[in-house]
């Protein structure tokens, strides 16, 4: 019995033993105990007679006294399991067999290609040529090797070219240059999608010990009513004002009155010298360049505040473009996402936690007042019409 203890003790020390180390600790004792030593430490250590011989005569080579190996490295160079991908050329050639199968691609652009197979699936059509299975790790070195990777697709082609796009762009770039130098504000604005009240489905995953069971349609006459979230973002201080109104309406009206929310709860502050305002949006919804209703607000804003308002809008089929929708509302959906809201006071909270590594932050406000569709413009402001227009692309 005691006996059985000491061997089992060696075995749980050689097993705690780099492989370098647990060799020459199997040769150190087989050679100790000469006749039959290799074949007694293999069996007692569970360790093959080859090794054990190495060891043997590793230990030999070392002379009576070892010294431990300064060098952190186990093997030595070059050894170790050899990859199968830089030996077996066939896998290679099974796979390019496999992939050339299942490729398609844009026949106008050589780079844009993709594959309509799976990882398994590919695994599985590599078995039947081969005749032996191959990993999924494999496979997506393989993949990655032809420069396959997961992607999503970019929304980036307009639906239509305009006239004088490029310009318009340029423009813009410009006036921001001029106005970020001087100290004005330049705000980014549009209306986000609205979003339904009640236990409905939302994109994404949060942490939760269960899954929450949620409605399996999503009808409108089911919910608890629209809340339409209205964003404000400051493209030089990287700050966000999100309103969450209950209202139905995206109108003119309330688009302004979220600006003027903005102004006086965070604009003002920030900047308290500012006589001026610089707006980019879209040219669609509440904000369109061609709506007389918004220049009206607008006009309204700027003589209750006494600011210069310049807007400049993006040109049609081109929204994606406006930086509120890829540094502020984009951060905006992933703190709502997989989140069941009854309330809009209940989106608040998550919106304001909002933090990005280029130090994004986020104010949020909620707002219950109702706006009413079907306002007309006033025939003084028609006669009158005080917006200026600038001399190019006015």
């Amino acid at each position: 019995m005691e006996l059985l203890a000491q061997q089992q003790l060696c075995k749980n020390l050689s097993d705690m033993l780099p492989e370098h180390y647990r060799r020459l600790y199997a040769g150190t004792i087989a050679a100790s105990l000469f006749r039959g030593g290799v074949t007694k430490v293999s069996e007692a250590l569970g360790i093959s007679r080859k090794t054990v011989s190495k060891g043997v005569r590793e230990s030999f080579l070392l002379g009576p006294y070892l010294e431990a190996d300064s060098s952190t490295r186990i093997r030595k160079l070059g050894g170790g399991r050899k990859d199968i991908l830089k030996g077996d050329p066939a896998i290679r050639e099974a796979f390019d067999a496999v992939i050339d199968l299942c490729t398609a691609g844009d026949p106008m652009n050589e780079a844009v290609k993709w594959v309509s197979m799976t990882k398994k699936q590919i695994s599985m059509a590599m078995e039947l040529r081969l005749g032996h299975p191959v990993s999924l790790y494999y496979v997506a070195r393989l993949l990655k090797l032809r420069k396959f990777s997961r992607r999503k697709m970019s929304k980036s082609i307009p639906l239509k070219e305009v006239e004088n796009r490029d310009a318009q762009f340029k423009i813009i770039q410009e006036y921001r240059k001029e106005y970020e130098d001087s100290g004005i504000p330049v705000v980014s604005i549009d209306t986000k999608k609205k979003e339904m009240m009640g236990n409905f489905f939302r994109e994404g995953k949060c942490w939760s010990k269960e899954s929450r069971k949620v409605n399996d349609h999503d009808f409108p006459s089911f919910s608890d009513g629209k809340v339409t979230p209205h964003g404000v973002f400051d493209m030089k201080r990287n700050e966000g004002y999100l309103t969450c109104s209950t209202t139905a309406h995206d109108t003119c009206e309330f688009n302004v009155a979220c600006i003027e929310e903005w102004w006086n709860a965070r604009g003002n502050l920030n900047y308290p010298t500012a006589n001026k305002l610089l707006l980019v949006a879209d040219g669609g919804e509440s904000n369109a360049s061609r709506t007389r209703l918004f220049r009206q607000a607008l006009q309204d804003l700027s003589d209750r505040t006494g600011l210069e308002i310049r807007v400049a809008h993006y040109p049609p089929y081109t929204s994606k473009w406006n930086p509120i929708e890829h540094l502020f509302f984009c951060h905006i959906s992933r703190a709502w996402s997989g989140m069941v809201f009854n309330d809009a006071s209940e989106m608040l909270l998550p919106a304001m936690q909002v933090t990005t590594k280029t130090g994004l932050k986020v104010y949020a406000t909620l707002s219950t007042k109702q706006y009413a569709k079907g306002i007309k413009v006033s025939e003084s402001f028609i006669e009158e019409d005080p917006v200026i227009h600038d001399d190019i692309l006015g």
